[in-house]
């Protein structure tokens, strides 16, 4: 009886202790327009690894643009994404591996067009880059609200919305 009673016992204890109650950040773009929307993340700068058998350098090449995750966005609709915090939480922001991404491109009907990238001299991330209403920077340039408590994580909701303005500052595509 009592190897019965401390194995439910050991049971229970390692389920309480073992059950981690993640927390969630929600991240939405909305879309404020009239025009249907595509939003690139690039890799303009990867780094690329040498080893000359001694040491390991690490350097960007100029030359490489890769396509790292595109977002579509209907008119006057919304993406929204959950990313988990915590000890085994997730890269946060719009993307799901933001860390990659140093250039996004916010296309209108395919017509129009607004770049936002960081000059090779600031790069350290698109996240602190001084462009204007940078969608990377989700601190910054997103409406932050409190939406709840998990554990012992305070969770939020994350805001951008592109407007009408952002669609009166794009480019032509044929300009860019």
């Amino acid at each position: 009886m009592r190897t019965l009673f401390f194995a439910v016992c050991t049971t229970l204890l390692l389920t309480m202790v073992s059950c981690e109650k993640a927390g969630y950040n929600q991240y939405v773009v909305q879309n404020g327009t009239d025009h249907s929307i595509r939003i690139e993340g690039y890799d303009r700068f990867p780094i690329v690894y040498s080893n000359d058998g001694l040491t390991s350098t690490k350097t960007r090449n100029k030359d490489f643009k890769s396509t790292v995750e595109i977002i579509a966005i209907k008119p006057h609709d919304a993406y929204v994404v959950f990313k988990g915090t915590g000890f085994h939480g997730e890269p946060q922001g719009i993307f799901s591996y933001p860390d990659e991404i140093d250039s996004v491109n916010i296309i209108f009907n395919n017509q129009k067009i607004l770049v936002q990238f960081c000059d090779e001299g600031s790069l350290k991330s698109i996240n602190f880059c001084d462009i204007e209403r940078n969608i990377m920077n989700n601190e910054i340039e997103y409406e932050k609200t409190k939406i709840g408590r998990s554990s012992s994580e305070i969770e939020y909701n994350f805001t951008y919305t592109i407007t009408e303005a952002d669609y009166n500052n794009a480019l032509p595509i044929e300009a860019h």
